[in-house]
């Protein structure tokens, strides 16, 4: 036999060779990937878990935490600036404001009275400030409407801080403070 015939015969047999032979390696094959496959994307599940699990817990300790910052935060802002959402809580926050100044002004009839009241009219200078905040974000209308309750206010209070404010003895620290309360809430009407 010669060369050529050599390989006719090889590649005839190879052609006509069972189909069980052709199919039963690649099947083992595949198998084994996708065995390989499951038994990898298990136990990485595991571990995958785990992970999750600490990154959860850490995660939900630091919302925590800073939930509780925002909460402390929200508190002392509170507490030095009212919220101010809506022409309701303006008018609600400056009506208060106004009614506190009206009577501790009312209520002082000595310099020794007024440097007393002195922290609490700076406070009211800070909420001033913030209620101001509030009030630029309004519609004009509604500024318009809280200009007119703090004008007819102010009418009362003018006469009481020129009283207070001409009292013998008194600092420059309480004319000061006291003119800072009437320019801000003269600025509300404007």
């Amino acid at each position: 036999m010669n060369l050529v015939d050599k390989l006719r015969t090889k590649r005839a047999a190879t052609v006509n060779s069972s189909g069980l032979g052709k199919l039963l390696v690649p099947g083992v094959v595949i198998a084994a990937l996708i065995a390989a496959g499951i038994f990898f994307m298990n136990s990485g599940n595991k571990v995958v878990d785990k992970e999750q699990e600490k990154g959860a817990d850490s995660a939900n300790s630091t919302v925590d935490g800073a939930m509780e910052k925002a909460v402390v935060a929200s508190d002392s802002a509170q507490n030095t600036i009212p919220a101010l959402p809506g022409v309701d809580a303006v008018t609600s926050s400056v009506t208060g404001l106004m009614d506190r100044l009206l009577a501790s002004l009312e209520s002082i009839h000595d310099s020794a009275g007024a440097e007393a009241a002195l922290p609490e009219w700076n406070e009211m200078v800070s909420k001033l400030d913030g209620i101001g905040s509030g009030l630029r974000a309004l519609p004009n209308d509604d500024r318009t409407k809280i200009g007119g309750l703090v004008r007819s206010e102010l009418e009362k209070l003018t006469p009481l801080i020129e009283r207070i404010s001409a009292l013998p003895g008194m600092g420059d620290a309480v004319k000061q403070v006291l003119q800072k309360l009437k320019g801000k809430l003269s600025r509300f009407v404007s």
